[in-house]
């Protein structure tokens, strides 16, 4: 600068101009015209009135050493949505990267989450969204890492997320067998599913007059019932959450049916008795679930018409309490006599009957 220089007629000369890049990747052109003595502006072409120009590519600004220095980008998470939210849900993330020249290109990594994406900048923009998924509940950190182009620096950024309690769904799978009967073990089995990671916890199964609860594995369990009285039933099997998911419950209809009984003759004493020596019948009902109720009728085979007749005590029958009863009766011949007791059954029960030998000696 400064410097005048005199160029005579079909001399040539080598003139320089240090030139500053802009500081934004792009194609440039630079212009400049030369002056004389007297201030006139020349150049080039048949009339020296066209500007010199020099044309320049820039792709980044070279360091002392000869690398290639990139730009700063700034990634920004635009937007995680929703916010909060549950286990399995997905969510949609937003991001946004920008830079003091051309649009950013390449791809953003979302991570933090149980299921991660992948945004590729579309030509263009440079913006984009992807889906990730939380399996668990909490406070979680989503990062956003830009991987640079051949204009920018990679760049990264992050945003609180708060994952809470999701729903849960119980479904009753089997209430085996059903129709039951009084007093017979009935299985029960559940399973538990969430969007997110598997439920675990457990299950309380009510409804029977002997329940259970169910430790869940793999969302997943069983436990045996009891009930002790015929009828339709309502089963409920409730889950009581987790640190993922909230409780529920599911309910069904069961059959209880009438169950079976045995009816023992435990004594009958003295054994052998006298002839016309009163006797002690003794019997017993029971069922496996509630105490029979009702009466057992006492029957007598024989040698003799008075132990088998209508007046015989024993013919009116026994009324049970707490299962069990007794009756006297005289056996007014000897010989060998069969005891038939037979239970009509109840609200809960069928019948049942059984038989004893007695003998009567002189």
């Amino acid at each position: 600068p400064g410097q005048i220089f005199e160029v005579k007629p079909g001399q040539t000369i080598d003139l320089s101009v240090n030139l500053v890049a802009p500081s934004a990747p792009g194609r440039y052109r630079g212009y400049w015209m030369l002056q004389n003595a007297a201030g006139v502006k020349f150049g080039i072409g048949a009339q020296a009135n066209v500007a010199f120009w020099v044309d320049i590519n820039v792709t980044g600004s070279g360091d002392t050493r000869g690398h290639t220095v990139k730009h700063p980008s700034t990634t920004q998470i635009t937007g995680d949505v929703p916010n909060p939210s549950t286990p399995g849900q997905s969510v949609a993330i937003g991001v946004q990267v920008t830079g003091s020249g051309a649009t950013p290109t390449g791809t953003v990594t979302i991570s933090g989450a149980d299921v991660n994406c992948t945004i590729t900048l579309a030509a263009g923009s440079n913006s984009g969204n992807c889906n990730i998924v939380f399996n668990t509940t909490g406070s979680k950190t989503i990062t956003a890492t830009y991987s640079g182009d051949a204009n920018y620096a990679p760049s990264s950024a992050t945003k609180a997320h708060s994952v809470v309690l999701g729903p849960s769904t119980i479904t009753i799978t089997a209430h085996t067998p059903d129709p039951s009967v009084v007093g017979q073990s009935v299985t029960v089995s559940v399973t538990v599913s969430g969007a997110g990671a598997t439920p675990t916890g457990t299950v309380a199964i009510t409804g029977a007059d002997i329940n259970c609860n169910i430790t869940l594995a793999g969302g997943s369990g069983s436990c045996n019932i009891v009930f002790n009285t015929v009828g339709a039933k309502t089963i409920t099997a409730t889950y009581g959450g987790d640190m993922n998911y909230s409780s529920s419950t599911a309910s069904v209809g069961h059959t209880v049916n009438p169950g079976t009984t045995i009816t023992t003759i435990t004594s009958d004493l003295p054994d052998p008795s006298a002839t016309g020596a009163v006797v002690t019948i003794t019997v017993v009902v029971s069922g496996a679930g509630t105490t029979p109720t009702g009466t057992v009728t006492i029957a007598f085979d024989g040698p003799d018409a008075v132990s088998d007749g209508p007046t015989n005590p024993c013919s009116f029958g026994i009324t049970l309490i707490g299962g069990t009863g007794y009756c006297e009766a005289p056996f007014t011949a000897n010989g060998t006599y069969t005891i038939t007791a037979t239970y009509s059954g109840d609200a809960n029960y069928h019948g049942s009957t059984d038989d004893e030998t007695h003998w009567v000696r002189n």
